[in-house]
């Protein structure tokens, strides 16, 4: 039995769909997310080759790719293997193709565009000899209208899903800003008072698009390979903007149908305390940065993430600091701190 709620029997869906029709061997549901250029493949269960994770190698030259999503929703097209001479980087993407899926033939379909995602189903073969047929692609536009709805139908399962399984996270975090993004990191939920605050502190126009700032962390720190990998986080991160500190922390929640879904929560607050003056009493760089949370309400452990240190390494640093003010425990050493910094800065300037 099929379940026509679970977003990753989609393409266990199609193929046997098409194959009372047209033959393949295996296909590819793919959904790219615009214009961030990241991506995600959905293929049938029990392939012995993960092209989700392969995909990346090709995606930036793949002619397949480009040539399909430039079709009118509802197009199809045919490739076979002399379709990629055109130019090197056409043939490497041939080649990695074969080599990883021993996939020769090419049938696909545009299914939708929005101002957020492109997304295209494609078909395959491995026999070399068993071409796609201009029949073959007049099949497949012809059942358009249903493969196109029920793709629009299952991905929007999919985003409730993801949807779902990141309230809890967004209920847990109080007030907090949130936004909402699916394993590929495309934005499924942007609620408008958080855009509009991104759009002010990052003077940022673009509509459900990522500041830089915030996709360069998210792509370096926590899906460096292009999806974030199972079972990790959370990440935090503080971003300096020129009114106030963004503390930005991601969670990685899996929902019932094993998707990954992206909850990022943004904390602003005013700017730390700018503790280097205390250098002059023997404190560290890293005692002064250690310091500088503590006007904020930091934990221990909140500390350390946005450090990118261990929580005992925070301990370790607030005690020296505290022995070189002559302080104990945290309102003190804060109390202290402010006291020596005044007092330092005002001897500079005379």
């Amino acid at each position: 039995m099929i379940n026509t709620q679970d977003y990753s029997e989609f393409p266990h869906i199609l193929t046997s769909v098409i194959n009372t029709l047209i033959p393949v061997d295996w296909m590819g549901l793919y959904t790219f997310g615009l214009p961030q250029n990241s991506y995600n493949v959905a293929t049938n269960p029990g392939l012995p080759f993960d092209w989700n994770e392969k995909y990346i190698e090709v995606m930036e030259h793949d002619p397949v790719r480009e040539k399909s999503l430039r079709q009118p929703v509802g197009g199809a097209c045919i490739f076979s293997p002399k379709d990629f001479y055109s130019s090197e980087e056409a043939v490497y993407c041939y080649e990695t193709s074969k080599k990883y899926t021993d996939t020769t033939q090419f049938l696909t379909l545009h299914c939708a565009r929005t101002p957020a995602i492109d997304s295209g189903i494609a078909f395959y073969r491995t026999d070399e000899k068993f071409a796609f047929e201009e029949s073959d692609r007049q099949t497949l536009e012809y059942l358009s209208p249903f493969l196109v709805s029920l793709s629009h139908t299952m991905m929007l399962h999919a985003e409730f899903d993801l949807k779902r399984a990141a309230l809890e996270t967004v209920c847990k975090s109080s007030k907090d800003l949130y936004l909402c993004l699916d394993g590929a990191l495309n934005i499924i939920d942007l609620p408008q008072e958080t855009e509009a605050f991104l759009r002010r502190c990052f003077k940022h126009s673009a509509w459900r698009i990522l500041p830089e700032d915030i996709l360069i962390w998210l792509k370096s720190a926590v899906a460096p390979r292009g999806a974030i990998p199972p079972g990790a986080g959370p990440w935090t991160t503080v971003c300096v903007l020129p009114d106030l500190e963004l503390t930005m922390t991601a969670h990685a929640v899996v929902t019932e149908q094993q998707r990954t879904v992206l909850v990022l929560l943004l904390k602003p607050h005013d700017r730390k305390e700018d503790f280097a003056v205390l250098a002059k009493d023997g404190l560290s760089p890293r005692e002064q940065e250690v310091l500088s949370y503590l006007p904020l309400g930091y934990s221990n452990l909140q500390i350390a993430q946005a450090m990118n240190i261990a929580e005992v390494t925070v301990k370790k640093h607030l005690k020296n600091a505290s022995r070189k003010l002559g302080a104990c425990g945290r309102t003190e050493t804060l109390f202290n701190a402010m006291r020596r910094k005044s007092l330092l800065e005002s001897a500079s300037v005379f």
